[in-house]
């Protein structure tokens, strides 16, 4: 028998245990255990934990016991593979990776005048950028409901990506009004 819980001190920061074989210890083993603190890297679909624990497997069920007298330390980066349009030009770089509800669509190019305003904002949970290929511009990070502009003063051909997520690319073309 095991059980564990979680207790969230804000956004970010989750504090988590949990122990198993709590009824009778296997062949007079003590109980295992582990506890960890767990980080969410804000503006990424990403966590990082520090973890501790008595147990010599990776998860508390695969022994159900302790081993006495040791404390193992380790931790864990996660990568979720959620929202596969999101890698679609790394698995397939040659075909089409359809659309995303997070992601602006636009016609590529886009056209403006110059003078033009242009205004990115970000509808995404995660954090992106905008950053001109030839660094005509390079906004920082920009969150999520936050937004970036930049205000074209000549004409052109502008190319432009997210820096985290180089597959996010598109082209602006200024005109002369």
């Amino acid at each position: 028998m095991g059980g564990g819980a979680g207790f969230r001190v804000n956004r970010y920061v989750t504090l988590a245990a949990d122990v198993t074989g709590i009824v009778a210890g296997v062949n007079g083993r003590p109980v295992g255990w582990s506890a960890g603190l767990q980080l969410g890297i804000p503006h990424t679909p990403h966590t990082f934990s520090l973890m501790a624990t008595n147990v010599t497997s990776g998860t508390l069920q695969g022994t159900s016991t302790g081993v006495e007298g040791e404390v193992f330390w380790g931790f864990e980066f996660t990568v979720p593979f959620s929202g596969f349009a999101r890698w679609g030009k790394i698995l397939n770089p040659d075909g089409d990776t359809g659309t995303s509800d997070q992601v602006v669509s636009a016609p590529s190019p886009l056209a403006d005048s110059v003078g033009t305003t242009v205004r990115w904002v970000n509808k995404d949970p995660v954090a992106h950028n905008t950053t001109g290929n030839r660094g005509e511009w390079d906004s920082p990070l920009i969150g999520p409901g936050e937004t970036f502009e930049v205000t074209f003063t000549r004409e052109g051909d502008f190319a432009y990506l997210c820096t985290p997520h180089p597959f996010m690319e598109a082209t602006i073309r200024v005109v002369q009004p």
